[in-house]
Order: C-alpha cells, then sequence, then structure tokens
C-alpha cells in the first residue's frame, strides 16, 4: 500500500502573500497579488461515504461558482472544481482540484492543494495568471462544506493551518451499485442545488442525487425548497445516482395519525 504525504506550504512557512513569478527568458520579476472570494453556488456534486476502522469518510465531487475581488489577475468570477475526501469522524481531510477566475480574453488557471480542518481549508495554489508566462503561487484559505462551497475565501493571505497532514490512500470503498439500479428515498430536503438534491432520510442519515434537466424541471414545477418534504426515485447511472424522479408531499396535519377520544 502507498503511504503519502501531503505537506502543505512547508516551505513557504513564511509567505503570506502570493507571488507571480516572470518568466525566466524575460526579465525576472515578483509582484505581491491577493484576493478575497465567495463560491457558495453549488453546481455538479457527487457524494458518496463509507467507513473503515478510522471513522467515516466522504468523498465530494463537485463544482462550486462566486465571485473573486482584488489583484486585476484574480478578479473576475470564480470556478472551483474538487475533490473533496474527508474523515467526518476527525474532521480532517484534503480538498484537491483547480481553481479558474474568468477574465475577458485569457482566464487565470491554477491547481489547488489543501488540507480541511473542522470546517476550513488551508492550502497552496499554483497556476498561470492572464499575462504570458506569469506563474501564481500563492496560499489559499476559505470555509467549506459538501453543500454549502467555500467561504470567505482568501488568496495570498492568511495563515496555513495546519500545514501539514500525514494519511493513508488505503482502501475505503463500499460496493458500487450495478447500474440500473434504482433507489427509493423519501425524507426532508436537506441541500438543494442546480446540480443535485440531498435528502434527510426519515429513517435516519442522508442521500444525495444528481438532477438532470428534466429533475430540475421537476423540481422547478414543483416549487421545490430546502425543509420540504419529498419521495424520490434515484437510478445509479454514468458512475452517480441521478433522480428519475420526485415528488412535494404536503406536511403532515396536526395531530394526524391521533385517534380521537
Amino acid at each position: 500500500m502507498r503511504r503519502l504525504t501531503l505537506v502543505v506550504a512547508a516551505g513557504f512557512a513564511l509567505v503570506a502573500t502570493s507571488l507571480a513569478v516572470g518568466a525566466l527568458e524575460r526579465d525576472r520579476s515578483m509582484s505581491a497579488v491577493t484576493a478575497t472570494f465567495t463560491a457558495t453556488t453549488v453546481g455538479t456534486r457527487a457524494t458518496t461515504s463509507c467507513t473503515n476502522s478510522d471513522g467515516t469518510f466522504q468523498i465530494t465531487r463537485g463544482t462550486y461558482t462566486g465571485a473573486a475581488t482584488g489583484d486585476p489577475a484574480l478578479s473576475g468570477p470564480i470556478r472551483l472544481t474538487v475533490r473533496a475526501a474527508i474523515n467526518t469522524t476527525k474532521r480532517l481531510g484534503t480538498i484537491d482540484g483547480s481553481v479558474v477566475v474568468e477574465r475577458a480574453g485569457r482566464d487565470t488557471r491554477a491547481r489547488l492543494t489543501g488540507v480541511y480542518q473542522d470546517g476550513n481549508v488551508s492550502g497552496l495554489l499554483y497556476g498561470l495568471t492572464p499575462m504570458l508566462g506569469q506563474r501564481l503561487l500563492g496560499t489559499f484559505t476559505a470555509s467549506y462544506s459538501s453543500d454549502g462551497g467555500f467561504g470567505a475565501g482568501g488568496i495570498g493571505v492568511g495563515d496555513v493551518n495546519p500545514a501539514a497532514l500525514s494519511f493513508n490512500e488505503g482502501t475505503c470503498n463500499p460496493a458500487k451499485p450495478a447500474a440500473g439500479q434504482m433507489k427509493l428515498i423519501g425524507g426532508t430536503v436537506q441541500a438543494l442545488g442546480n446540480g443535485s438534491i440531498t435528502v434527510g432520510l426519515t429513517a435516519g442519515g442522508w442521500f444525495s442525487c444528481s438532477l438532470d434537466d428534466r429533475a430540475r424541471g421537476e423540481v422547478a414545477r414543483q416549487h421545490i425548497e430546502v425543509g420540504d418534504h419529498v419521495s424520490a426515485f434515484c437510478t445509479f447511472r454514468s458512475g452517480a445516482w441521478t433522480v428519475l424522479h420526485v415528488e412535494k408531499l404536503s406536511p403532515a396535519k396536526p395531530g394526524a395519525g391521533q385517534k380521537k377520544k
């Protein structure tokens, strides 16, 4: 089994700002750049969970969008596409993926490697800015949840804490459902985005299913919102659970089920 050690900013402990570094073929130059951002709009999102001797793990692959403000190279609509592997028992994990700041003509694109601890992410960004040959290296901080995305984010600001996390890429894979398998779920909507719905199950726990265009139409037509009671059929296809049909249920009337005296 391969043992991996992720070290975030161990060699950059004294670096509190991002550095845009010029290409070596030109005059060497450096300048400090910073930005703040939020990315709380949830796009596509798929979540699985499993349990082993170390605790319960939640693996989320999702896309989150929002806006960034700061240095011109880091200002504009921002999109984060990440894989979050979090031990929910220990509230520790890793977050890896891509960060794109959309700009006219040429986007700023960077890779993110971060450590998750108790609702917060800290790590490093490395990539390219709109200036041809201009590289980007800097700190990344934000709050994070799979349902709510990234809040109070900063690029080139904040402390990287924790700076390192040791972990094993061992086995914790639940049996994959067969393609076409269906599941009936019922409960209260806990989270609802353009790409997925998460239902707090009546029997306990929660379950997430992706939404395609047809399912999004059902959600909009019934005005389904967070807190509503729903029943849904989901099918496993293309590696994820996807809603086949969802129905909004009427809330139980007060006193329903009680016998008259």
